[in-house]
């Protein structure tokens, strides 16, 4: 019964895919995005909205740069709480 369930469930959403969308809005040509994109650690390359493969790699070495600056920033403060509460 399962199995008949899900074969049916699959076939029915691969007729709905392949109909495609009733009303289908166009994207205006303001909105769409740049070819590139200057930032502090280099130029991004997009095609069709999607960064190609060096971008992606200079965007999570970026995210990996945040975060190591971020697991070293957030514990000074609870470091430097004693030394504030012993000299006030």
């Amino acid at each position: 019964m399962f199995l008949f369930a899900a074969a049916l469930f699959g076939v029915l959403a691969f007729q709905v895919e392949a109909q495609g969308y009733k009303y289908e809005t166009p994207t205006p040509p303001g909105i769409a995005s740049p070819d590139t994109i200057e930032t502090r650690f280099g130029t991004l390359k997009f095609f069709g909205g999607f960064p190609d493969q060096a971008s992606t790699d200079k965007l999570y070495d970026n995210l990996d740069f945040q975060r190591a600056v971020q697991a070293y920033l957030l514990p000074c403060r609870s470091s430097a709480r004693p030394a504030t509460e012993t000299t006030f």
